[in-house]
């Protein structure tokens, strides 16, 4: 709940276990079993949504989303753009309705 709420935040296996008061083993552990992929796929995951919603809204240049949803840079966006979706963003601005 707490990566939705503020993906572009640093979060790191270690923080993310201090907040919810496991260790990163069993936190990693459990969150595979329960959610299917990886912790660091999850948190990439819920920063792409956020570039898919602002890019859907405004004319927001694709460096500021980068930088405004978390990623390290535009390149590490159409990374994730590609692997979770398949387009890269300037197919989604090309198509924001169908997000």
């Amino acid at each position: 709940r707490e990566v939705r709420k503020n993906p572009s935040a640093s979060w790191s296996l270690k923080d993310a276990s201090a907040f919810a008061g496991y260790s990163p083993f069993h936190l990693s552990r459990t969150f595979r079993t329960l959610v299917g992929y990886g912790f660091p796929e999850f948190v990439d995951r819920c920063r792409t949504e956020m570039a898919i919603r602002m890019m859907s809204g405004a004319n927001v240049p694709i460096d500021d989303v980068a930088v405004q949803c978390g990623f390290g840079s535009t390149q590490a966006l159409r990374d994730s753009f590609r692997e979770y979706l398949g387009l890269l963003p300037s197919e989604i601005r090309a198509h924001p309705d169908q997000d």
